[in-house]
Formats: C-alpha cells, structure tokens, sequence
C-alpha cells in the first residue's frame, strides 16, 4: 500500500483507541514522530495524536516515505499485540 494510506490508516486507528490504551505506547508513539521529521514536536494530549501525526506525516519527503511506512505498520499493529 502506498504512504498515504499506511499514514491514513495508522490515523483512523490511533483515533480508535481508548486513552488508556494510547498512553502506554506514549514512548512509543514519540519515537515514530522523530522518525518522521527532525523538528521538536511537543508531546499533545493522546486524542490528539491522529491529528499530530497526520500532520507531519504530511511532510516526509518522498524518499523516506517506504521506511516511514514500515514504521507506521509496525506502530499500528503494536497495538493488537499489547492489551
């Protein structure tokens, strides 16, 4: 699947999740948003997350897109394997 769908998916999912179960992968979430841009991001209310992420997401260049994108599948599906 493309980029674009693997970070549209990855969204939809984040919103799907309860915040209990968004804040144990706080770490894990932070670590994605640093592969995805250079830039410091501030770390926002877990409901926000989505957003956030859609947002940078916007902005990897073409280039990194594939490793971004295996990341964003490995983040998502992180969160079928852990309660």
């Amino acid at each position: 699947m493309s980029y674009e769908v693997e970070l549209a998916r990855t969204a939809e999912r984040l919103r799907q999740l309860s915040e209990a179960r968004l804040r144990a992968r706080e770490q894990a979430f932070a670590e994605l948003l640093s592969v995805m841009t250079d830039r410091p991001v501030p770390r926002l209310h877990p409901r926000a997350w989505a957003d956030q992420m859609t947002v940078i997401g916007r902005e990897v260049v073409g280039q990194d897109q594939p490793a971004v994108s295996e990341r964003l599948i490995t983040f998502r599906r992180s969160f079928d394997l852990f309660p």
